[in-house]
This record gives structure tokens, C-alpha cells and sequence, in this order.
């Protein structure tokens, strides 16, 4: 099916589907690179979010654990597993109640109501308190999303914008060839026009050379094949004009008897001429 496009067209194909591949690439490593950088960003506002519970649990470790309207999704388990704070969703709270206290970082719940929930060990006086926050991933997936439409988006118009600059720079490219394809028409075996040859040293103004010492050598094979035409006509002539001068006086000769003889000796003579030189021009062929 490419073969029958042509070379312009062959190449702008390739490029786009070379630049789709490369664009395609780089648009999965942007995303990951930004889910990267967005899955951090939330872990570490919901470690932020820690810190003034860790400040106060380890300053007044046997008080109660104050919200204050910090209107921010917490869990807080004392030493005793008693629950101090719970804000978490119903979900959350159900995978943090039945783990042990630890420094860590997980996902719950699904695409769409998913958090980012970062677990910290704060060790006090009276024993270690557990404590949990979740961040919610709707704003991470708001901006994937945008990001994404956006990355499509501009990667249509650079591809778009891509074929038609290598439509444009192959036409260009191409503008010898087609000038010397023009001039190829016009050119005759008996002209001394040659192909034109750019100013650059490039692939075409070889291509051009060789096309023009190629047309050098078939004009000279052309001449010499005329010349030996034009020789050989003036070597068949006198035999041929002999030959039929010595049939006419056969004829005249016809009641002598030695003269017909000697005109036919004389014929035979021209006739064997003409075989050697038929015999020579076959060779010559």
C-alpha cells in the first residue's frame, strides 16, 4: 500500500508515525513523573496534618486530644487502644482499626473515593500512640485528568503542525528532482544540455553528476553508432552500384556467351564483397 503513495507522502507518514511513537513515550513518562509528584504531594500534606496531634500527644500524653475544628480527617489511638479522635471516613476507619501503629503510607478505598492515608508511631511517656491521616485523591484526579486532556490536546496539534512542516521541508527537499525530471523531458540526443546541478554537495548534485556523464557517454555511443551507419552506407553503395551496373550489361550480354560469363564473374566478385561487409557490420553489432 506505501509503495504506491509517493515519496513525499511516504515521508510524512513515517515522520508521524515515528513523532507519535516518541510523543506517545514522553506523555507516559510526563503523567507518571506528575502522578509521581501528586501522590507525594499528598503524602506529605497528610503528614502535615499529623504533626500538631503528634506535638500534642507527646507534650500532654495523658490528656484528651483536642480537634478544634481543624476540620481535618484524623485518627488517633492511645496506648490503651482507646480511640481519642476519629474523623476518619467509615471506610478508613475500618482499615486502620485493625492495624498496629507503625509508620507507613497506603491508599483506600476506589478510583474516584480513593485517600492517601499515612500512619505515624508516637512514642511518649505513658506508651505509644497511633496515629492516622487521610488525604483525598479527587484533586489529584481533577488535575490528572486536566493534564491528560491537555497532553492529548497538544499533542494532536504537534503532530498536526509535524506533518504539515514535513509536507512543506520534503517538497522542498524534492524541488531538484523535480526540476531535473523537467529538464529530462526536454533533452534530445543531439543537444549539449545537461541535467542542472545544485550548488550543494549533497546526495542530489551527485545524483545530478552522474545522471550528466551517463548522458555524456550515451551521446557519444550515439555518435559513433551514426558514424558507423553513415561509413557503412558508403561501403554498401559501391558494391550495391556495381552489382546492378554489372547485371545490366548480363543482360545486354546475353547471346555472348564470354561476356555474360565475366559480368557474372564480376557480380559474384561484388556479391561476396557485400557478405563480408554484412558480415562485419553483425560483428560489429
Amino acid at each position: 500500500m506505501l509503495q504506491r503513495l509517493t515519496i513525499r507522502a511516504r515521508i510524512t507518514i513515517g515522520s508521524l508515525v515515528i513523532a507519535a511513537v516518541i510523543f506517545t513515550i514522553a506523555l507516559l513518562a510526563g503523567h507518571s513523573q506528575v502522578v509521581s509528584i501528586l501522590t507525594a504531594s499528598d503524602t506529605t500534606l497528610a503528614n502535615a496534618d499529623l504533626d500538631s496531634y503528634a506535638a500534642e500527644v507527646i507534650a500532654n500524653p495523658r490528656g484528651l486530644v483536642d480537634d478544634s475544628g481543624k476540620g481535618l480527617l484524623v485518627f488517633v489511638r492511645d496506648p490503651a487502644g482507646a480511640v481519642k479522635l476519629d474523623t476518619l471516613p467509615h471506610d478508613i476507619r475500618q482499615d486502620v482499626e485493625n492495624r498496629p501503629g507503625r509508620n507507613e503510607t497506603f491508599t483506600s478505598g476506589e478510583d474516584g473515593a480513593a485517600f492517601v492515608v499515612v500512619g505515624r508511631l508516637v512514642r511518649t511517656n505513658s506508651g505509644e500512640w497511633s496515629l492516622w491521616a487521610a488525604r483525598s485523591t479527587a484533586a489529584r484526579g481533577i488535575a490528572l485528568e486536566g493534564l491528560d486532556r491537555a497532553f492529548a490536546v497538544g499533542g494532536i496539534v504537534l503532530l498536526a503542525a509535524l506533518g504539515f512542516a514535513s509536507w512543506l521541508l520534503v517538497a522542498a527537499a524534492l524541488g531538484p528532482v523535480r526540476r531535473m525530471r523537467h529538464r529530462a523531458e526536454s533533452l534530445g540526443m543531439d543537444s549539449t544540455a545537461v541535467l542542472p546541478v545544485g550548488r550543494a554537495k549533497d546526495e542530489l548534485s551527485e545524483l545530478a553528476t552522474t545522471l550528466n556523464d551517463f548522458l555524456g557517454r550515451v551521446r557519444a555511443s550515439s555518435a559513433r553508432e551514426k558514424q558507423v551507419v553513415s561509413d557503412a552506407a558508403h561501403e554498401l553503395r559501391t558494391p550495391l552500384s556495381a552489382l546492378k551496373t554489372q547485371l545490366e550489361l548480363a543482360h545486354d550480354d546475353f547471346d555472348n556467351a564470354p561476356a555474360l560469363a565475366a559480368q557474372v564473374i564480376a557480380a559474384e566478385k561484388s556479391v561476396a564483397r557485400l557478405s563480408s561487409l554484412a558480415t562485419n557490420l553483425l560483428e560489429l553489432s
